[in-house]
């Protein structure tokens, strides 16, 4: 991922709700939301200390954990389970 442009994101907003009857109420909250592009997990993980794909972090992503055979990439396992 060197020297390219990520597509992995974080994105902010706001929740909005109003209602009028039977009792009138409303509220807001913020949210936020992760564009995570599986193909880029090492390197978006890899500058971060809180989170990792293989060393211990307090949040660990392992791959041989999710969708089967470690060997394939995860990208293509999630992929393959779609198609």
């Amino acid at each position: 991922m060197t020297g390219s442009a990520m597509n992995s994101a974080i994105y902010e907003g706001r929740v909005r709700h109003r209602r009028f009857s039977p009792a009138a109420h409303a509220f807001a909250y913020r949210l936020f939301m992760v564009y995570l592009d599986l193909s880029e997990l090492d390197a978006v993980f890899s500058t971060r200390w809180l989170w990792s794909t293989n060393r211990r972090a307090l949040a660990r992503f392992r791959r041989m954990d999710h969708f089967g055979d470690p060997n394939v990439p995860l990208d293509q396992a999630v992929r393959d389970l779609v198609a």
